[in-house]
């Protein structure tokens, strides 16, 4: 399987420069993560080699459901003390 295109974008060639990375003893590892900075250049390059509708967001428009009322409901009491 070929890598994702993505990858190709120079903020995934980018020496990570964000908080150092420890070991589970809490010692420094020499590593780093990528700094916030370096995540939203990579999040912006997947966005433009994979573009796609934000999470939630649908083509279609948003309609509520339509939904019977049940046996002896009065719209009059509702949200009155009975």
């Amino acid at each position: 399987m070929a890598d994702p295109t993505y990858l190709s974008d120079p903020s995934f060639a980018e020496e990570h420069d964000g908080p150092e990375v420890t070991s589970g003893y809490g010692n420094p590892t020499g590593r780093h993560d990528p700094s916030e900075a370096q995540i939203r250049r990579r999040c912006e390059a997947i966005r433009k080699a994979v573009p796609r509708r934000p999470v939630g967001e649908v083509a279609e428009r948003w309609t509520p459901p339509v939904v019977l009322a049940p046996e002896g409901f009065d719209p009059e009491l509702v949200g009155k003390a009975v």
